[in-house]
């Protein structure tokens, strides 16, 4: 009788293994087919994407292949194509399953196999895992990327490009992702970069749709970093410390706001004359617009791209579809522009309000449905540490009302207000 009731629950919990590896397949394929949908719709004039599945009981063996329709001749000839294949391997097991994502060994992976600083890895690898999410009724996938670092000699250049790696959590409404790249050179002749460590940041959320195709989401977070960059010279060095720049952006009702900001440890520059350093340069910036029409430029920019392959070599269309935009009215707050020298800070500010057009139609005026004040206050220490500094230039922009004199500072004050724009109080010619 024990032996019967074992034998029942084998089977049982053989079936219901079966059943989740299944169910699981079924699920993990149509990620992958709404994965290369993705892939399909941000590529749309950049590249053409297929994919091919295989599938088994417990697994799968997928291909996937992007060819680009806009890469430089010079790179087609030296790749013998322009087309790269992936092969992506699927393990499924109860209610969840895994992948190992791979460049198809092809003509074009055993050329760039020289050029890996270490020949005998993958150049690239992306593992998954992928688990039903019961509460929330999708799958969720969690991986991490890893890319070997490359190494280009050529006609005296040499570019090199740290590892990179990287951690990611996604379902269909979040993404969340970390990547790092170790630091990296160039160097050319009289010149070198040295570049370090780059660090960056993300996640997104909507509340409907798919996060890997949505126009604008409803909320995001963006964290980049790069530890320093070094130029050096026969005549001159250049040293950025420490850059770092966060982007918020999150939807409020009809409107979506951005949040930019950038600082930097300190700037230091060395022309064998002199030698200055700017210590903590930063931007802060809050930037409002109409929700409906962001969404709009972006489907249009989709469209352009499509049908040139680069939106941006049209600046003519990028402007005018930017203009819509404008035309629902923004909100701009330059909450901080600031730099340090000698000791001394120079703080500039400044709050744009642009109304939107009534019914559409365009002001008398470019000024007329603007309200504007900007600030700058600079320190008389720091003009007098600039490199060719020349207080003749200072007082006749003092004269001419552009700068006024104030304790140890020069301070300007423009605005606009009602259709009449003022400079430190004084109407300006031709406005």
């Amino acid at each position: 009788m024990k032996k019967a009731i074992w034998a029942g629950c084998l089977v049982v919990v053989g079936a219901g293994f079966a059943g989740g590896t299944v169910y699981t397949g079924k699920l993990v394929n149509a990620e992958y087919q709404r994965y290369v949908a993705a892939i399909t719709e941000n590529y749309q004039g950049v590249a053409k994407v297929s994919s091919t599945v295989n599938n088994g009981f417990w697994g799968s063996e997928n291909t996937l292949s992007v060819e680009f329709l806009d890469l430089p001749k010079s790179v087609v000839d030296w790749a013998g194509t322009n087309t790269v294949n992936f092969n992506i391997v699927y393990t499924h097991s109860f209610l969840s399953s895994s992948s190992v994502m791979t460049i198809a060994d092809t003509e074009l992976l055993q050329k760039i196999k020289p050029l890996q600083v270490n020949g005998d890895k993958e150049l690239l690898v992306v593992n998954s895992d992928y688990r039903y999410d019961f509460g929330a009724g999708q799958v969720a996938v969690t991986g991490d990327i890893q890319v070997d670092a490359l190494r280009f000699e050529d006609k005296g250049k040499q570019l090199e490009i740290g590892v990179s790696k990287g951690v990611y959590q996604l379902t269909q409404g979040a993404l969340e992702l970390e990547w790092l790249v170790a630091p990296s050179k160039l160097a050319s002749g009289t010149f070198k970069v040295d570049i370090g460590e780059i660090a960056l940041k993300e996640s997104a959320q909507v509340e409907s749709g798919d996060v890997l195709t949505a126009s604008v989401t409803q909320s995001s977070l963006g964290d980049f970093s790069v530890a320093s960059v070094r130029y050096t010279a026969d005549s001159a060095e250049l040293l950025i410390q420490s850059i770092v720049m966060k982007l918020k952006q999150h939807i409020e009702g009809e409107r979506v706001v951005l949040d930019v900001d950038y600082h930097t440890e300190y700037v230091e520059i060395d022309d064998k004359r002199k030698k200055i350093r700017f210590d903590e340069p930063q931007l802060q910036l809050m930037l409002d617009l109409d929700l409906a029409s962001v969404i709009r430029f972006v489907e249009k920019l989709q469209e352009l791209q499509e049908q040139t392959g680069e939106a941006f070599d049209y600046p003519e269309q990028v402007i005018g579809h930017l203009s819509t935009i404008a035309d629902q009215g923004v909100n701009l707050d330059l909450k901080r522009l600031s730099v340090a020298l000698a000791g001394e800070t120079l703080l500039a500010n400044a709050k744009l309000k642009l109304e939107a057009r009534n019914g559409g139609v365009a002001p008398k005026s470019p000024i007329e449905n603007m309200d504007l004040i900007a600030t700058i206050n600079a320190p008389k220490k720091f003009l007098q540490a600039m490199p060719d500094y020349n207080p003749a230039q200072i007082q006749m922009m003092v004269g001419f009302g552009v700068l006024v004199e104030k304790g140890d500072s020069y301070v300007a004050e423009f605005t606009v207000k009602d259709g009449k724009a003022l400079m430190n109080g004084a109407s300006v010619p031709g406005m």
